[in-house]
């Protein structure tokens, strides 16, 4: 089973810094637009991060219904924000004129869908590049409350390997099933070895601006989504091929080894239980990445109902973790609905004592 269902996904363009955000781009080239309660401290044997961590949730918190409060409000200067295109795209008219999606404000971390063959083959270059151009003209003046924060980052096919399995299962507001997209190991790793070329192409004819990170996001066993002898469970390009970042999400909860999932461990209950499933993942982004400090995210974190009261303190271990070993991004992930690893944002914010909010802002006092 997949972590979240993703149903609490924003539809395309909702909650996610629409065209409607972002008026001032149309029209106007990139050249116009350049104008324009804690856990005890472990004993730290690695390097803590010197850049601090950039703490978030998925844009749907920024904007949530009307009574309740945003994330902005709830945690203070905490600007990651999860966005996604979720709807995959066949041909470059649908795509032509795309946004970079991302809350005003915010330090966006976006995904998106391109057919895989038609990507490959270049069909999508140009649509693509001036999307990547959006992101870097809406990251040049932190200052005006319409852009960006900072850097945004970029991966396409987010989950490759654990969401998308149901070959049959439908894709919402289209006429497509999933397996009308080629998403075998080798298609991924290619997809992302060109993607990040794309952001390469960007980011030299445009040098003033600051470049789209690009970086893939896995989930559950590295040897079942990263494996080094396994080519048939590798989603993850090969060392050689460095990404700017490497991304997972990482739920309190993991499913039962008999459900065939591919994130069996057992409850991160502890700074210990987080170290060990979470080495995994820096041991792989080392070799891959050719780099001791190897830019690391976690996407997607949160757990469920029944372990509100695990929650904050499995927060404040991911961060302390992501501290000690450089990681650069923790974005939290409250879908509505809930999913069978997560609560929504509201439960949380309704909560009283507010526990888990309280967690996050001593993980941005402390980290960000």
């Amino acid at each position: 089973m997949s972590a979240e269902s993703r149903t609490g996904q924003p539809a395309e363009g909702t909650s996610s810094g629409g065209p409607s955000r972002r008026t001032f781009l149309k029209g106007v080239g990139l050249a116009g637009a350049a104008g324009l309660a804690a856990p005890l401290l472990a004993t730290t044997t690695a390097r803590a991060a010197t850049e601090g961590i950039v703490l978030g949730a998925n844009a749907g918190c920024w904007s949530p219904p009307t009574g309740t409060e945003s994330w902005p409000q709830a945690v203070k200067n905490a600007l990651g924000c999860r966005s996604y295109r979720d709807k995959p795209f066949k041909q470059a008219s649908d795509f032509a004129g795309a946004i970079f999606p991302g809350e005003p404000g915010s330090k966006p971390v976006a995904s998106i869908r391109p057919d895989p063959a038609n990507l490959l083959n270049g069909d999508f270059d140009s649509v693509i590049k001036d999307f990547i151009a959006t992101g870097m003209a809406l990251a040049i003046d932190p200052s005006n409350p319409n852009n960006f924060a900072g850097t945004p980052q970029l991966t396409v096919w987010h989950e490759a390997g654990n969401l998308y399995t149901d070959k049959t299962a439908p894709i919402p507001k289209t006429n497509w099933t999933w397996g009308d997209f080629d998403l075998s190991p080798q298609t991924v790793r290619s997809m992302h070895v060109y993607m990040q070329d794309l952001c390469n192409q960007v980011a030299t004819a445009n040098p003033t601006l600051p470049r789209v990170e690009y970086g893939s996001i896995i989930y559950g066993e590295i040897s079942k989504m990263a494996s080094d002898t396994d080519s048939t469970h590798n989603w993850v390009p090969d060392p050689g091929y460095p990404l700017d970042w490497y991304g997972i999400d990482v739920y309190y909860e993991g499913d039962p080894p008999d459900t065939g999932s591919t994130s069996p461990h057992p409850d991160l209950a502890t700074y210990d239980l987080v170290s060990q499933y979470m080495d995994g993942f820096l041991s792989m982004a080392r070799n891959r990445s050719g780099l001791t400090w190897p830019k690391i995210n976690v996407c997607e974190c949160n757990a469920n109902v029944t372990n509100d009261g695990s929650r904050p303190l499995f927060f404040e271990n991911l961060a302390l973790w992501l501290n000690n070993n450089g990681g650069r991004r923790m974005l939290t992930f409250f879908p509505d609905p809930a999913g069978p690893h997560s609560v929504t944002w509201e439960h949380v914010v309704a909560a009283s004592p507010q526990q888990t909010i309280e967690a996050l802002n001593y993980i941005q006092r402390t980290y960000g």
